[in-house]
């Protein structure tokens, strides 16, 4: 029993099931390319906050990163980005 559980651990982290550390280099990526995505969206309308976090969903689906994770980072770390985004 103990070799099937860990034959699955190792199978779920090989496949990419763990999770992934975001650095500041990808933040700073992404970021700025959500910021492209979010000006050429909303050139004559302000986008909601389910505008802005499709956006970001989107994006972050092509890096294979959580957005949930992704929102942690960014409150923890740019609390003043992720204002702008989740709460404006």
């Amino acid at each position: 029993m103990k070799k099937i559980i860990i034959i699955i651990i190792g199978l779920m982290i090989l496949s990419g099931c763990a999770r992934k550390e975001i650095t500041e280099k990808e933040f700073a990526v992404i970021w700025q390319e959500y910021l492209r995505r979010e000006f050429e969206e909303s050139f004559d309308e302000k986008q909601s906050i389910f505008q802005r976090e499709k956006i970001l969903t989107e994006l972050l689906s092509g890096y294979k990163i959580n957005l949930n994770e992704f929102k942690s980072f960014m409150k923890k770390n740019h609390n003043d980005k992720f204002k702008k985004i989740f709460t404006e």
